[in-house]
């Protein structure tokens, strides 16, 4: 099931053309070009890793067109990213929601780990919290 990741693509192509190869290495942060082509083959989903990686990519082109001018067709073009942004955090938090089989257990441990990267400031390398997706 690729609607989700193809519909992406199609939007974004929409508003500034780009190949499927491009799509798969810039904003979807795979190592191969043909990672977009090869999924819609498979019939398989993308990874929530790559739908992350997506929806920062999207967040990180909005706030590139906000940027200098604010002229009307960039702050346009800005929420049409963020949209299409929220549309995959959507997916990764109905993902997560899907998680409910994960033992008590496996979800206890990992707050606990996240607690304690919190208190140990010498490895926090990131200005938000972690999120958990279980």
């Amino acid at each position: 099931m690729t609607i989700l990741i193809e519909h992406i693509y199609n939007q974004v192509a929409d508003i500034h053309y780009l190949t499927q190869d491009q799509f798969s290495l810039e904003l979807c942060g795979s190592k191969h070009p043909s990672y977009l082509r090869s999924m819609k083959a498979r019939h398989t989903e993308a990874s929530t890793a790559v739908l992350m990686n997506l929806m920062e990519a999207l967040h990180q082109r909005a706030n590139a067109m906000r940027q200098g001018n604010p002229h009307s067709v960039l702050m346009n073009t800005a929420v049409k990213y963020d949209d299409l942004a929220n549309e995959v955090g959507e997916e990764i938090a109905k993902r997560s929601l899907k998680q409910t089989e994960t033992s008590k257990w496996v979800r206890e441990a990992l707050v606990r780990i996240i607690n304690s990267l919190n208190e140990d400031k010498s490895s926090r390398n990131y200005t938000s919290p972690p999120i958990i997706i279980c």
